[in-house]
């Protein structure tokens, strides 16, 4: 990874790592099935009484790492003074 990162020129041979973890996520991706609208609904209903975030994974979809930092983006913009 830091090989690849410094190819891509985001690292540079001088930088240093000073911490990095492997670590699995077993159930990282939603899984659509023929039970998943009704589930999305049930959770969707239970929350839409609580004033709660649900960018990115929260709103039950799939995306790639452009949808993540772009509801990131979003999310962190409900803070931001107008």
């Amino acid at each position: 990874m830091v090989a690849d990162l410094q190819k891509a020129r985001v690292l540079s041979t001088k930088d240093e790592v000073l911490f990095m973890e492997l670590s699995q996520i077993p159930f990282a991706y939603v899984i659509f099935d023929q039970n998943y609208e009704r589930s999305r609904k049930v959770i969707f209903d239970f929350l839409a009484g609580e004033t709660l975030l649900r960018p990115g994974a929260g709103r039950l979809g799939y995306g790639g790492m452009e949808d993540a930092m772009l509801d990131g983006k979003a999310a962190a913009e409900q803070f931001r003074p107008a």
